[in-house]
């Protein structure tokens, strides 16, 4: 309402601007007009002394007069110029300054005509021109129509004058209701604004509460998931630690134990005695081997390292199926990603399965990797049993460790399940850029 006010405003003020140059427009013609007018009388008394100097001039054949008559002829000439010039910026009129100066011309040129005759001696012949020619009367008719020409042009323009002066006052009279109109109009939008500042300020605390209840919750996830990251690695230390105690101690220390045999014994026992130990020596040190192989392959798959994302997860993949039972179906495309992209994706991956085979109750598992756009999409898809996601990705530890893995190479992860329908992991993680790419320097 207050744009639609104001633009009134504007425009009565554009209408009164322009009724005022109109006005003013107006009156500068009616100067003109003024002028013309002027012209026109001067141009008829020239003509008439001219005319009245050559009688006089006729009858006593006196010089003066022939030369007040050639003055007066100067004259009119000179009014007729002017009046030629101001006629051409109004071509609509220059018909009658056509017949005027047609008149004019041939009355002057009568008078010339007579003047000769005069010098010929044949005073009469001169007198009688003068005495029965009309071109006279034909410059006065051409003169009134030019001027009964721009005196209704005047009546026109005063009309014009008139109306915008009506206009101009009625503009200002709209203008001063529409002032007051906005004057009103602005205290209600003053005392609007003041009630959606305060309506505002109550919604900013709204969300500022709300904001800072989500921190708190958020700090509170955070700081939970990261005792149970620490409460893991404990337990996968401790884990590590049980295993090389339980096995890999055990293999060393029987091991130990074949060696000291041999080394007490020197050469006093039988050859086949000590090669049956050292054989026993050789099995116990290959099963310390493989002990340690596979602990160092759950800490880091070696087939990620040395051949990629693809066949790491195949490995996963499969040895998940022969541990499990369960179908594993793969799609796995060779895809781009940094090297904490592709532990990311493989602990994802891990996750997702292990998940799985401890809850899922699975038949069937599908796990895809393909490269979409400018991210690479990992998707691990099960029939199983599944669950409400809603409510359990608030108090899973696995799927929140997930998230966060995902977020922080710049990727999502989404969760869609529902009791009786299965569950469908998807993680999107960015592929590697040209500029990201070190090339790799060999030994």
């Amino acid at each position: 309402m207050l744009l639609f006010l104001g633009l009134a405003v504007i425009a009565l003020a554009l209408i009164n601007e322009v009724a005022y140059r109109r006005a003013t427009n107006n009156a500068a013609r009616r100067g003109e007009v003024l002028a013309v007018l002027e012209e026109t009388r001067s141009l008829a008394q020239a003509i008439d002394d001219a005319g009245s100097s050559e009688r006089l001039y006729l009858l006593a054949g006196d010089s003066e007069h022939l030369r007040l008559a050639r003055g007066a002829e100067l004259g009119a000439n000179q009014h007729l110029r002017w009046l030629t010039t101001h006629y051409q910026r109004r071509p609509f009129a220059q018909l009658l300054v056509t017949q005027l100066t047609a008149a004019c011309q041939a009355r002057l040129a009568l008078l010339k005509h007579a003047t000769e005759l005069r010098s010929e001696g044949r005073s009469a012949d001169a007198l009688q021109l003068v005495s029965t020619d009309h071109s006279a009367s034909a410059v006065h008719a051409a003169l009134s129509a030019v001027e009964a020409a721009e005196l209704q042009r005047a009546h026109s323009l005063r009309d014009q004058s008139n109306t915008a002066l009506v206009i101009e006052r009625f503009g200002i009279d709209l203008m001063a209701l529409l002032t007051l109109m906005m004057l009103g109009l602005l205290a209600l939008l003053s005392r609007k604004r003041a009630a959606d500042q305060a309506r505002h300020e109550q919604e900013l605390q709204q969300e500022r509460d709300q904001f800072e209840e989500k921190v708190h919750s958020r700090t509170a996830e955070l700081a939970d998931l990261t005792l149970h990251l620490q409460t893991a690695r404990e337990d996968e230390r401790t884990r590590i630690g049980r295993e090389l105690h339980d096995e890999l101690g055990s293999l060393l220390t029987a091991a130990k134990i074949d060696l000291e045999w041999i080394r007490h014994s020197g050469g006093g026992s039988e050859p086949y005695d000590i090669a049956e130990r050292l054989h026993h020596v050789g099995g116990l040190l290959d099963g310390s081997a493989a002990v340690t192989r596979r602990i160092v392959e759950d800490l880091r798959p070696s087939a990620l390292v040395h051949l990629g994302l693809a066949p790491a997860l195949e490995n996963l993949a499969t040895d998940f199926g022969n541990t499990t039972g369960i179908s594993v179906a793969t799609d796995l495309a060779p895809v781009q990603l940094t090297e904490s992209g592709r532990i990311t994706a493989f602990r994802i991956v891990q996750e997702s399965l292990t998940n799985v085979a401890r809850h899922a109750h699975a038949l069937h598992v599908s796990v895809s990797l393909q490269s979409v756009n400018d991210r690479a999409v990992i998707v691990v898809r099960d029939d199983g049993r599944g669950f409400d996601a809603s409510s359990v990705r608030r108090t899973s530890h696995g799927l929140r460790g997930m998230l966060f893995r995902a977020r922080s190479e710049g990727g999502g992860l989404r969760v869609d399940s529902r009791p009786g329908a299965g569950t469908r992991v998807e993680a999107q993680l960015p592929l590697r850029t040209p500029e990201a790419q070190v090339p790799t320097t060999q030994p």
